[in-house]
């Protein structure tokens, strides 16, 4: 069996070294700024003495929704604003939208090794960690692959296979070296790194850490895709949404966890249609153009870090290459949704309440 453990990613260039954005790569939208307190969506639900109190809002350029279980407002709203608060720690560490971290560890590529903080490091060692066990097919140096896809040009077009190969040849999560010793990253000169595939993940960790600190039992932390419950809601295990690949707005099944993460990702969030083939927005690292593996990846385990990796990959991978890889892995299980609509179960799930064919009529 495969441990349980933590990854990376990679990308190139038309011509000439990559240079690593600071704010915005060609071609893409920047991502919508942070929202204030005060754009967060504050409900409460009463169970005889118990109370649900959840947030919503955007973070991480996504969408988030916090749950925490108690008997007093006033302090599950100051541990949810706590929460919230390290989320955007988070993001504020690992956008490659704006000047952080990340993006100053990029433009030193070429330099040697540069010293990064702990939690910087321990993301990329998980990220190339994701990366060997999939062999590949989840890179964080995918980067340079970027800004030849364009999802929101009124005209979308198809990049040249030159230039996909131009930057494939910055593409290699493998050259990445990583200290955990002493806290340090070296990147070749030309590469640059992006941790979107993963660190939602580890904001989800991040997040779901702050409500044990704060001696919360039951709460819910969920961040687009990427979800880690805790304890119960209400004495029942939480139900975690799947969505249809193909219909929006409609979900296909629901998953009961109790003291664990779950992590979907899909072809379905950004894409766009050219003589009636969908070009999304996860890319095979491997090929450069967009994976043809599966229509959504769900995997189910203790690490949300690690799981919102393998999710990817196993987009890429398929349901029978990726499915053999979860077999391997220790308290990993997965729900994958093949491109035919039919539905494959990793070996620790019960079909009950999950069906075999997604409905992909419009």
């Amino acid at each position: 069996m495969l441990p349980l453990a933590l990854g990376a990613f990679a990308a190139g260039s038309e011509a000439g070294p990559w240079r690593a954005p600071v704010a915005q790569a060609q071609g893409q939208a920047p991502v919508a700024p942070l929202r204030s307190a005060s754009e967060v969506t504050k409900t409460t639900i009463t169970r005889g003495d118990a109370l649900l109190r959840e947030w919503r809002g955007g973070v991480m350029g996504t969408d988030f929704q916090l749950e925490a279980i108690g008997v007093d407002v006033a302090e599950l709203d100051r541990i949810l604003g706590l929460v919230l608060a390290e989320l955007r720690r988070v993001e504020d560490v690992f956008t490659v939208w704006r000047e952080s971290e990340l993006t100053r560890l990029n433009q030193r590529a070429g330099q040697g090794p540069i010293a990064v903080s702990r939690e910087v490091a321990e993301v990329i060692a998980t990220s190339i960690e994701c990366g060997r066990i999939t062999g590949g097919a989840f890179d964080i140096t995918y980067f340079p692959l970027r800004p030849l896809w364009d999802y929101k040009s009124p005209v979308p077009a198809l990049p040249s296979q030159e230039r996909i190969e131009a930057a494939l040849r910055l593409v290699d999560y493998a050259r990445i070296q990583v200290d955990l010793e002493h806290n340090t990253v070296e990147l070749p000169a030309g590469f640059c790194i992006d941790l979107g595939g993963i660190a939602k993940g580890y904001g989800v960790d991040r997040a779901m850490r702050v409500m044990l600190e704060q001696g919360l039992e039951n709460g819910l932390v969920q961040a687009g895709g990427d979800t880690k419950a805790l304890g119960r809601k209400f004495g029942e295990s939480w139900q975690i949404a799947i969505k249809n690949p193909r219909r929006k707005g409609e979900v296909f099944a629901l998953l009961p966890v109790v003291n664990q993460c779950v992590q979907t990702s899909g072809d379905y969030e950004r894409f766009f249609e050219i003589d009636g083939q969908r070009y999304h927005h996860i890319i095979d690292p491997r090929t450069g153009w967009p994976s043809k593996g599966c229509m959504s990846a769900t995997v189910i385990g203790p690490d949300a870090t690690f799981c919102d990796g393998i999710a990817t990959a196993m987009c890429v991978l398929g349901p029978e290459a990726g499915m053999a890889i979860i077999e391997q892995l220790e308290r990993v299980e997965a729900v994958l949704v093949g491109m035919d609509g039919e539905v494959h179960l990793s070996s620790g799930l019960k079909r009950s309440g999950i069906p075999s064919q997604v409905d992909k009529r419009p």
